[in-house]
């Protein structure tokens, strides 16, 4: 991978994101990354505010998160993002958790299509974007993007309602994927 299309940030981890352990919770963990992607899209001409001003938006479609250990509150970390790959509609964002002493924490991928916002479908990613992120093909891990089968699985057990607020929606105009998640993680038994 060049260094051009990796991006690295640092962080601490903030009171409101850790749990009852100190650590990142998985949510926190989530926003965090996600506010990497942002400045290494801000960092490679291609903002949120640039991208939304041409009617353009990325949509997370689907992605994994794994982590050997979390963040722990006091303790600075960095979160590393590239673009491993774009084709016509889509491309796969990789990430890399590590602890300050340069020690991998996890890593995730996630895979976005790019949508026009008039028309309300996806449309081909610019190229411009595509030369100025220089996919590399080089994943964070193992992890492969593919459908989630839950043939087999039990019927869940009365699961909560969640009602969409407006302080859930994004600049795309949906409900933001942390949103998602928390859900997610509230309808899961203890």
């Amino acid at each position: 991978m060049s260094d051009s299309s990796l991006h690295v940030r640092s962080f601490d981890l903030r009171y409101s994101e850790m749990d009852g352990r100190g650590e990142a919770t998985p949510v926190a963990m989530l926003g965090l990354m996600e506010e990497a992607a942002f400045t290494h899209c801000e960092e490679t001409g291609w903002s949120v505010p640039r991208l939304l001003d041409a009617g353009y938006g990325w949509i997370l479609l689907r992605g994994g998160l794994e982590m050997s250990a979390y963040p722990e509150y006091g303790k600075r970390f960095s979160i590393e993002t590239w673009c491993s790959e774009a084709r016509r509609f889509y491309g796969a964002r990789e990430y890399r958790i590590r602890a300050e002493d340069g020690a991998v924490l996890g890593w995730a991928r996630s895979l976005w299509v790019f949508y026009s916002l008039e028309r309300r479908r996806p449309v081909p990613v610019l190229g411009e974007i595509v030369e100025a992120w220089a996919p590399d093909g080089v994943g964070a891990g193992p992890m492969e993007l593919g459908e989630v089968d839950f043939r087999g699985e039990a019927p869940p057990q009365a699961l909560p309602r969640f009602e969409v607020r407006r302080s859930d929606i994004d600049t795309n105009g949906h409900v933001h994927n942390l949103n998602y998640l928390s859900w997610a993680l509230e309808a899961l038994p203890q």
